[in-house]
């Protein structure tokens, strides 16, 4: 398709997206200010985009569905990618949100279709959604979106190519600092100390730190998996998953560490005597 094509194309899809709204039944949603018992992994959820709400349908509980409604005036901030991830992720890690984000996304090998969606509720409080797009319809999702918000996507450079030509797009290079909003979180070159304080808990909480100096220190990943799972206090922080990894953190300790940090079953944990908890997880890694 030539880069006129194009230009016409999302010309064309922003004003019907004005004019009539539009409808995207493959939808996932993977978090946010809206509680939802829905699989992130799920498809079946619906969005509907006209001038005058954004309406997301999930998948609920027996049977039923919970819809999410904003107002297109009231959002703040669009993104797209990983930004996207990092955005809405960052509002879970101040306590903003009330449905956990999923990770899953970020361990994936292929390109997954993260879009965000910042706004503020009637009563004036800061709300996110992530939703995740599928390859045929991502694009015309933001461009619906951005019809009737008039909010620039924001998007990492590395993304930037994924956004559709005619996009109003805001560039955050790769390496950006936080911000003002994460200001409450310290910057990527601090993610090797504690991340949370807990020096007036009883008990010390094991942090992303404690699981790096674990790792470093050989602690096998059966043991270190079994201490976040028999841990009295976990209080984890996922917004510098890559220093994570980077670190020598594998998947599956992530997994175990999102799947704690959330009330969830940590896959693979089986229980095991006190004594070999207190043997695998020496005081000096709390």
């Amino acid at each position: 398709m030539t880069l006129f094509k194009q230009v016409l194309a999302v010309l064309l899809s922003s004003t019907m997206a004005s004019a009539a709204g539009n409808t995207f039944t493959k939808v996932r949603y993977n978090g946010g200010s809206v509680a939802s018992s829905v699989d992130p992994r799920y498809w079946g959820n619906q969005l509907t985009v006209t001038p005058d709400r954004i309406t997301l349908e999930v998948k609920g509980t027996k049977k039923g569905w919970d819809t999410i409604q904003i107002i297109p005036k009231s959002v703040t901030s669009l993104s797209y990618g990983q930004e996207a991830h990092r955005r809405v992720g960052t509002m879970v890690a101040l306590a903003i949100l009330v449905a956990p984000v999923a990770l899953f996304g970020l361990l994936h090998k292929t390109r997954l279709h993260f879009i965000g969606i910042q706004y503020i509720t009637a009563d004036g409080k800061s709300g996110g959604i992530l939703l995740q797009g599928d390859k045929e319809n991502y694009r015309a999702m933001l461009v619906a979106l951005q019809g009737v918000s008039n909010v620039p996507v924001s998007v990492s450079d590395k993304d930037r190519e994924f956004v559709p030509v005619g996009i109003t797009a805001a560039v955050t290079p790769t390496d950006a600092k936080p911000t003002p909003m994460t200001a409450a979180l310290p910057p990527p070159s601090q993610a090797n100390e504690d991340l949370v304080d807990t020096a007036n808990t009883a008990t010390p909480a094991l942090t992303n730190a404690s699981i790096i100096r674990m790792v470093q220190a050989g602690v096998s990943q059966g043991d270190i998996i079994r201490a976040i799972a028999e841990s009295s206090t976990v209080q984890f922080n996922f917004m510098y998953l890559d220093y994570l990894t980077n670190s020598g953190v594998s998947e599956e300790i992530v997994r175990a560490m999102t799947a704690r940090a959330y009330g969830r079953p940590i896959p693979g944990y089986k229980p095991a005597p006190k004594s070999a908890l207190a043997k695998s997880v020496p005081p000096k890694y709390n």
